[in-house]
């Protein structure tokens, strides 16, 4: 047996002898009395009140809270309830008194125009409030929610005591409301939301012009969201903002945190002014402490619990199809990079769509088919009018793209002036019957057979031009006809021989599924202010030349690129820039960052 600890039983009583006979100064005694005797005496000015129950005991403490004299768990609850009570705000304004100022010595902003003055104040006074009435302003009177069924006991909590509730009871503005032990409800929002609570759960709802939020003090809710048409709909925790325009997710709180998961949809969760995204299956934990709990467990205590796992289930079925669809082969080469304007300043290749959004949605048919579970789930989506909208939408894609090549072109050229001109679309047309098409679906468009003999438009107007295989779309009749001529005469634009048409054509070789470049030189090259000039030689980007991006899926992973070049070795700034290579340290990154 060890005998390394045997000998600290007379060390720790010499220990505690020596603090025990230790002479203080008097002096520090008689400080230390004082500094005791002052907060006893702040305690003893504050008010008496020993029970915080009604909106009178918190007005009662105001004065002293806005003194400074409230301790300051009684300060946390007075300002909590400060900021949802309006009669006790209003009670604050009423008794704050603004003391007389004398007015300070004219500083430099006297000498600003009395104008410009006025114009600041009235602009502040106009942006305060319109956010003021967008979060506070109320909206139409009436109950917030309706209660649909109570399982156990369910309590409104006025004027500090419990007051039960039962089925089709009214929930006023910023009511707190209680469920039981082993009890639960089910709440129905004003704009058709279900609100699903457990036991122990204490919640408040409120709404104002930006939207329904609903507070969760303690417990956990599962909310089906209605489809929000113009403003979102919010669970607050201490933790986290939870935002969503219609889905199905469950928020639980307690004292380690809260989490946050979703079984249906899309989700934003803000926390430390950060926004993440979650969807069906995937969860949010607002402390590392609170481990992580599969979804279908997360939900296990709902009535509807059974559902839920069967939606969830069918729908990771159907995102699995979905990513299994294969999407728009890579680019390896294009007609269109030639028939760029000379002075081309932004070009964009984006890939032809259309048949990847068919094979997608043919895979959803399918498995709606398939899956009684995902079809009851489409159809309450759609409120039993089904998917004919959406049919005739990707009809109208399908038949339009399969006129076309394999990619969409954007770009867009300065005029004379330096002035960008409205973006040139150009792609190619694989098969006769593109005219009678585009009259069919966009009726709107203006068919020009000759660029160089067709009046130009009254007004701005989107023109089409049908020429030797390939459709363009302009609202610029210039533009179409200085196309014509490059398609007439292969070879004659010197757009071929620049450098960005070299860069181009490099990444074309290499494969892309989307492309993006700009000419930095071009916009950089118009400014003609010396600051401005002196200004990017000391960051170094005066000799910029172009941005290129790329994207491709290739196996299915993403592959991005950004690439910016310059005329000259870099110097200021960018010389601060070490050249590519990979970056070792994101193997020491978390997953999760």
């Amino acid at each position: 047996m060890s005998t390394e600890h045997e000998n600290l039983d007379p060390i720790l009583d010499r220990a505690i002898n020596e603090i025990r006979n230790e002479q203080i100064d008097p002096a520090v005694v008689k400080a230390a009395a004082g500094r005791a005797w002052e907060k006893i005496s702040e305690a003893a000015e504050a008010p008496a009140i020993e029970t915080i129950r009604t909106c009178g005991d918190f007005q009662a403490l105001i004065p002293a809270w806005r003194e400074g004299r409230l301790a300051p768990a009684r300060a946390l609850l007075v300002e909590d309830h400060m900021r949802d009570c309006p009669a006790c705000r209003k009670a604050d304004r009423a008794r704050k008194v603004v003391p007389f100022t004398p007015r300070p010595a004219r500083s430099w902003w006297f000498a600003a125009p009395r104008w410009a003055v006025a114009a600041a104040v009235a602009l502040a006074v106009g942006l305060s409030a319109y956010f003021a009435i967008e979060r506070y302003w109320p909206v139409a009177p009436g109950s917030r929610a309706v209660v649909e069924s109570v399982d156990g006991a369910l309590y409104k909590m006025t004027a500090g005591a419990p007051a039960p509730v039962v089925p089709g009871a009214g929930i006023e503005e910023g009511e707190r409301i209680r469920t039981a032990r082993q009890g639960g409800a089910v709440i129905r929002l004003r704009d058709g939301s279900l609100v699903e609570t457990r036991d122990r759960t204490e919640l408040r709802i409120s709404e104002s012009r930006d939207g329904i939020r609903i507070r969760l003090d303690r417990g956990g809710v599962i909310v089906q969201a209605a489809k929000q048409r113009s403003r979102p709909l919010y669970v607050a925790t201490e933790e986290c903002l939870v935002s969503v325009t219609g889905t199905i997710f469950s928020v639980n709180h307690g004292m380690k945190g809260s989490r946050v998961a979703v079984i249906e949809g899309e989700v934003h969760v803000a926390q430390d002014g950060q926004t993440k995204v979650l969807r069906p299956g995937e969860q949010l934990s607002t402390n590392l402490s609170l481990a992580p709990v599969d979804v279908k467990e997360e939900i296990a205590w709902s009535r509807n619990a059974d559902s839920y796992r069967a939606l969830l289930g069918e729908l990771s079925v159907l995102q699995q199809k979905l990513e299994a669809v294969p999407g728009p082969p890579l680019n390896y080469s294009t007609k269109l990079l030639a028939l760029a304007p000379e002075d081309t300043g932004f070009y964009a290749s984006m890939p032809n769509l259309g048949p990847t959004l068919g094979e997608w949605h043919r895979v959803f048919n399918e498995q709606l088919r398939d899956s009684p579970v995902l079809r009851e789930w489409w159809t309450t989506k759609t409120k039993g009018a089904g998917d004919a909208a959406l049919e005739m939408i990707l009809a109208q894609v399908r038949a339009f793209s399969g006129y076309l090549g394999p990619e969409i072109v954007t770009t867009v050229s300065p005029n004379a002036r330096g002035a960008y001109e409205s973006p040139l679309f150009l792609a190619e047309v694989t098969r006769p019957g593109l005219e009678a098409e585009i009259h069919k679906l966009v009726p709107a468009v203006r068919i020009v057979a000759d660029p160089a003999r067709e009046p130009a438009p009254a007004k701005e107007q989107l023109l089409a031009l049908l020429r030797g295989g390939f459709v363009a779309v302009s609202t610029d009749l210039a533009q179409l006809q200085r196309l014509a001529a490059r398609i007439d005469r292969p070879g004659a634009s010197s757009f071929p021989k620049s450098a960005l048409y070299a860069r181009l054509a490099e990444a074309y070789r290499n494969g892309v599924n989307w492309l993006f470049s700009a000419d930095l030189e071009r916009a950089v090259g118009r400014q003609q202010q010396p600051r401005e000039v002196e200004t990017y030689r000391r960051i170094g980007i005066n000799d910029v030349r172009y941005l290129i991006v790329e994207h491709k899926e290739l196996a299915g992973k993403s592959e991005n690129r950004a690439l910016l070049t310059f005329a000259q070795p870099r110097h200021g700034m960018m010389s601060w820039l070490a050249a590519p290579s990979p970056v070792g340290g994101l193997d020491f990154v978390s997953a999760e960052a």
